[in-house]
């Protein structure tokens, strides 16, 4: 297989890959859309998201183990 066909295989493939997408979009947005309560779909409330540092085993964080805030700076006028 040649370096063009091969180029040819893989956007064919890639195109047919897009389309599914789309279709799929497409027919998740139809579903919504007939769901009560508008466009988007009932769902469960996922929890906040967290930063990994925010949160340490064992010890819970309190303001005293925060670090200060920066102070601001003004720029000069």
């Amino acid at each position: 297989m040649s370096l063009q066909e091969q180029q040819q295989y893989w956007y064919k493939q890639h195109l047919q890959s897009l389309q599914k997408l789309k279709q799929q979009q497409k027919n998740e947005k139809a579903k919504a859309s007939k769901l009560p309560g508008g466009d988007q779909p009932l769902t469960t409330s996922s929890p906040p998201h967290l930063h990994p540092w925010s949160l340490q085993k064992g010890t819970p964080t309190t303001t005293s183990q925060r670090a200060p805030p920066l102070p601001l700076q003004r720029s000069p006028r």
